[in-house]
């Protein structure tokens, strides 16, 4: 890249969306409130999703084979699928952050009124199922004068991903840059944007 500060995303916690996406965001309410050096923050987020529906259990729960992010509602297949099941999330994070150290944690925990179907083909052996996902994580931000560590890893869907990276600007026309990423192929995160 011209510009290799890129690769280290600064990103606000809170935002609203604004994207033509109907599919990867949330919608509901949240707060952040910050306390010295510490910034709390909580969300809760209900909101249909559009999903391929294979089976309905005999309790009446709906069993799924995808979720379906396109968005497009032609055929009649793609509108049986339009809104039929629904996804809750909630969770927080909190940050501590001084002058050269920023560290947070996240958690964020999904439920779903109808089950994911573990998939039979073998390239989709990773993929998430169920009807509940948890994800978990640990971020970092630390500058030395010309110097910058970041990094974040976290837990999905039973795996670990990691991405670490460092930033060195030399000379003002000269800046050198190093990232480190490992994502265990079973590792999910429903609305991640992670380098890839």
């Amino acid at each position: 890249s011209f510009f290799p500060s890129t690769l280290y995303r600064r990103q606000e916690p809170l935002k609203k969306y604004g994207s033509s996406d109907e599919s990867l965001f949330l919608r509901g309410i949240a707060a952040s409130v910050a306390v010295k050096n510490f910034t709390f923050l909580g969300f809760f987020s209900l909101k249909s999703l559009d999903a391929n529906i294979t089976d309905t259990l005999p309790s009446g729960k709906k069993v799924f084979s995808a979720f379906r992010e396109t968005t497009y509602h032609r055929t009649v297949s793609e509108i049986s699928d339009e809104k039929v099941i629904s996804e809750t999330a909630i969770g927080g994070s909190v940050v501590y952050k001084n002058r050269w150290l920023k560290i947070g944690s996240t958690l964020v925990r999904y439920a779903y009124s109808g089950t994911k179907q573990k998939p039979d083909e073998l390239y989709r052996k990773y993929e998430f199922w169920g009807d509940r996902l948890l994800n978990a994580g640990l971020d970092y931000s630390m500058s030395f004068r010309k110097l910058q560590l970041f990094g974040e890893t976290s837990w999905g869907n039973d795996a670990f991903a990691t991405l670490n990276g460092v930033l060195l600007n030399a000379h003002p026309l000269v800046s050198f840059s190093l990232l480190h990423r490992y994502y265990d192929p079973q590792y999910y995160a429903r609305y991640s944007s992670a380098v890839s």
